[in-house]
């Protein structure tokens, strides 16, 4: 009987449970030295409030007459808002300002909005009770305002609360990014409160070859998103760096910049991993929850991050239970009807489209390898054109494979958002 080592696969909530032989088990793509978790998350939180980096205070940067805006992530994010907004909102309150004086705009960037009952997960009721909360809407043109122009031209358009505001605040997560490098800092102006035609144009960059997962400094995309938050005035950032449990590890307060980059400091140090060889087959999560959703969100935080680190001819499986489908109309639309080609020459045509580009860059890694998806929301139908299989056992699918194949190597990735992986020289 062959040894075989029992892996976890996040899928939801929960997790997939399978066996690979130790014969074909390449390893398991986890950092040397897990992130840990603070010991008590609101002291942790209040104690960054007190040393923030590049700014004064959040308590000396607002005054009792001040509107303030507060940014935070959607529902597809795992950042503990509610958590978060409690301190934040203290101190506030602390300098006399009023709840009125106070809106929550949920940055859902080209996302669907958050509805009612991810809300209540995210903020509590108590706060939807007290403060006005407001899904922001990328093609509302009533409520978009020219904030300027960045240096190289990107309209900055982004949404009238945040920019009629005294105060601008952003609550969000530092994790990694294939485009941004890194996810915090900046990005909850853009692409989060931003309008489409200016996602649309930003996102043009992702297409530079200096636009890579884990890279800050050199990368246009993070650049100029950056530029953006500045013309969008963003004051004061407070980031978390999260376990792989969603368990707040790190809080970094201040500066977009300054403080962002503390946070990217601590964070590349605990996530990089060095993966020995190119894998015959990834088996891949993004971590579950709520990551795993929809499709939209598996495609950039499961299957671009491990797009390099698969042979070409090789096998990706992606865990991903995906119960809002697709997730981004535009996106399934490309995904139904083109194939790889088509994708190119669109794309090639214009005017770009963030969908057709994340499209795109699926259809060609179903090109580069076999992709399988482990899913319950999701169908073969809804990818005619492009070579994807549906599975519901991922323990028969990795029988079968090693039946073809019995030197296969197997690399599983439990949380392809979590890891900066690069591959050994």
């Amino acid at each position: 009987m062959k040894e075989t080592i029992e892996v976890n696969i996040p899928y939801g909530t929960g997790s997939i449970k399978t066996s690979i032989p130790l014969a074909n088990y390449q390893g398991t793509a986890v950092p040397v030295q897990p992130l840990q978790p603070v010991e008590n998350d609101v002291e942790e939180i209040k104690r960054a409030l007190r040393h923030p980096f590049g700014t004064p205070p959040l308590s000396q940067l607002v005054k009792a007459n001040d509107k303030i805006a507060i940014i935070v992530s959607d529902n597809t994010r795992p950042t503990p808002t509610r958590c978060i907004l409690g301190p934040v909102l203290a101190e506030l309150h602390d300098k006399g300002i009023r709840p009125g004086a106070i809106t929550i705009i949920i940055a859902c960037g080209l996302h669907e909005p958050s509805p009612l009952s991810s809300l209540i997960l995210m903020l509590g009721q108590d706060i939807l009770d007290r403060y006005k909360v407001v899904n922001h809407d990328a093609d509302d043109n009533n409520n978009l305002v020219l904030a300027g122009y960045t240096s190289t031209g990107i309209p900055v358009k982004i949404n009238r609360i945040v920019y009629e505001a005294d105060v601008r605040i952003s609550i969000g997560s530092i994790d990694p990014h294939r485009f941004a490098g890194w996810s915090g800092g900046g990005k909850n102006i853009l692409p989060g409160v931003a309008a489409r035609e200016t996602v649309n144009a930003h996102h043009i960059l992702l297409q530079e070859p200096t636009v890579r997962l884990g890279i800050t400094e050199g990368n246009p995309f993070r650049e100029q998103l950056e530029e953006a938050a500045k013309l969008g005035k963003l004051d004061f950032i407070i980031n978390v760096v999260l376990t792989s449990q969603k368990k707040i590890a790190c809080v970094v307060v201040g500066d977009l910049v300054a403080a962002h980059r503390a946070g990217v400091e601590f964070a590349h140090e605990r996530m990089k991993v060095k993966v020995e060889k190119l894998a015959d087959v990834v088996i891949a999560s993004p971590g579950g929850a709520p990551r795993d959703g929809e499709f939209w969100q598996t495609e950039g935080k499961c299957l671009g991050p491990i797009a390099d680190i698969v042979k070409t001819g090789g096998i990706v499986i992606a865990v991903a239970q995906c119960l809002k489908g697709i997730g981004n109309a535009e996106f399934a639309h490309f995904l139904s009807s083109m194939n790889v080609g088509e994708m190119e020459e669109e794309l090639q045509k214009g005017p770009f489209s963030m969908a057709l580009a994340k499209a795109y860059k699926f259809a060609k890694l179903a090109e580069k390898a076999t992709v399988y998806l482990l899913t319950e929301g999701i169908t073969g139908e809804q990818f005619p054109k492009i070579p994807v299989k549906i599975i519901t056992t991922l323990e028969e699918t990795i029988g079968q494979i090693i039946e073809s194949n019995s030197e296969v190597s197997i690399l599983i990735v439990p949380d392809a958002a979590g890891v900066v992986m690069n591959v050994a020289d």
